[in-house]
């Protein structure tokens, strides 16, 4: 699997370089030039490995890694223009609202982009859930005890942040049509995954804004919504939830 990940992994990093050097109306145009779209449909190709049914340790190490770099890509593009100049920027409302305006305009401005990587980003992180439910049924020494817990609990929030952002970029009025399928259809495939991991009281946050969405969403969007919702209204608490 290795092997074949070396396209996906050049691709984001050629993809990375382009991200960084950009700035502005042009960078952005270029960001959806011909040539780094086909980089991100590169990128987004990793799926397929997704399906694979076993891993070696250090092919699902290697996954992970490729995961978190689209993931990290998707989150770049969302921010793009976006960036404080200080500190005291990110204690300004001011600031916060004109980000919030500017993640709105790049879902739409690298909709093609986000509707290979999003999904993709959130599939991604389903082997992680596994491995992290395994790691909390072995006993660590009396050392590890806190380090281990502060490391799960951080990754349990980077999953919910993950499925929330999901959540928003499917609420945006400025997503186009196919990066909202693409998206719906990831977030309600990955729902089941995701939701034992969290803890009762972040699930019912989750559960009751997905609830919302459907009263608003068009008809045909509700069925999907609502198996969503149900996902995270289980109520049975184990391994990482316990945390």
């Amino acid at each position: 699997m290795t092997e074949r990940l070396k396209a996906p992994d050049q691709a984001a990093m050629e993809f990375t370089l382009q991200l960084v050097m950009a700035s502005g109306p042009e960078g952005a145009k270029s960001l959806g030039s011909e040539e780094n779209l086909a980089r991100i449909k590169t990128v987004g190709g990793m799926k397929q490995l997704l399906d694979e049914s076993t891993y070696t340790d250090a092919e699902i190490t290697h996954l992970l890694g490729s995961c978190e770099t689209a993931a990290t890509i998707v989150r770049a593009l969302m921010m793009y223009g976006n960036a404080p100049s200080s500190a005291e920027d990110l204690k300004s409302p001011d600031f916060l609202r004109r980000t919030q305006q500017g993640m709105a305009a790049n879902i739409g401005r690298f909709d093609a982009q986000m509707a290979e990587l999003m999904p993709l980003a959130l599939r991604c992180k389903v082997p992680a859930v596994k491995t992290l439910q395994n790691q909390v049924s072995t006993q660590p020494s009396e050392e590890e005890i806190s380090e281990r817990r502060d490391a799960l609990l951080k990754a349990r929030a980077e999953l919910s942040h993950a499925y929330e952002s999901g959540l928003v970029v499917l609420g945006s009025a400025a997503a186009g049509e196919q990066l909202r399928q693409s998206i719906a259809t990831a977030l309600e495939e990955t729902a089941s995954s995701y939701a034992p991991a969290l803890d009762l009281a972040k699930r019912h946050s989750i559960a009751a804004r997905i609830r919302e969405m459907a009263e608003k969403a068009e008809p045909g969007a509700r069925d999907g919504l609502g198996r969503m919702a149900e996902a995270f209204e289980i109520t049975s608490c184990t391994g990482l939830c316990t945390y």
